[in-house]
């Protein structure tokens, strides 16, 4: 079976690292589907920069550092893509279809330019105009475990 491929939402990596009241959704496709090869999960390197400001706000700058070097690269869970100047030409583009929030207009329109089938993330309502499939982790992980 080829592997899905997947951009995972900011919100789903901070849900797992910071362990969340949602945590449990991210594990069971962190800890379960992605090890086991069925599921290739992209994140943008904006959303690295993101999630290590939201995680220092929380729990310091040199805690957000070690989280970044385990969990973001050490672990291998994650492939790593670039944003590009077309990503954001596309993403403004994108408020015109009803994307209204830019950041997941970037998040679409890399995932568009990498050719991922999904983006896993708990704000479906903020990407109903995707032109991408738009799953909730448990929707995720019911839909590719039945």
């Amino acid at each position: 079976m080829k592997s899905i491929k997947i951009l995972v939402d900011t919100n789903i990596v901070l849900d797992y690292i910071i362990d969340r009241k949602w945590s449990n959704q991210a594990v069971l496709l962190f800890e379960d589907l992605i090890p086991n090869k069925k599921v290739i999960a992209y994140i943008t390197a904006s959303s690295v920069t993101d999630i290590y400001y939201l995680v220092s706000k929380k729990i310091g700058k040199e805690q957000a550092q070690k989280i970044i070097e385990t969990v973001i690269l050490n672990r291998n869970i994650f492939e790593i893509i670039d944003t590009s100047r077309s990503d954001i030409e596309q993403a403004v583009k994108l408020k015109k279809i009803g994307i209204k929030d830019f950041e997941d207009g970037v998040q679409i329109s890399t995932a568009r330019r990498e050719k991922l089938q999904y983006i896993v993330t708990r704000n479906t309502k903020d990407f109903e105009k995707s032109p991408i499939k738009t799953l909730t982790p448990s929707e995720f992980y019911k839909k590719f475990t039945e």
